[in-house]
């Protein structure tokens, strides 16, 4: 069974900033995974940034 917290950033310089706040916050064996939410006029996704999603089939 996986466990899943999720947390929205804004207003942080780069990614370098989020990969420190999420190295930060991860408890021991812990593994995290980075997105960046992209959004047009007509649709909203996620694109994978870091990591490796450990409930993901492939």
């Amino acid at each position: 069974m996986w466990h899943c917290d999720e947390y929205r950033l804004s207003n942080v310089a780069d990614v370098i900033e989020v990969v420190d706040w999420a190295r930060d916050r991860a408890r021991s064996q812990q593994t995290f995974v980075i997105y960046v939410e992209q959004r047009d006029a007509n649709r909203s996704g996620l694109v994978r940034l870091l990591g490796a999603d450990p409930a993901s089939a492939t």
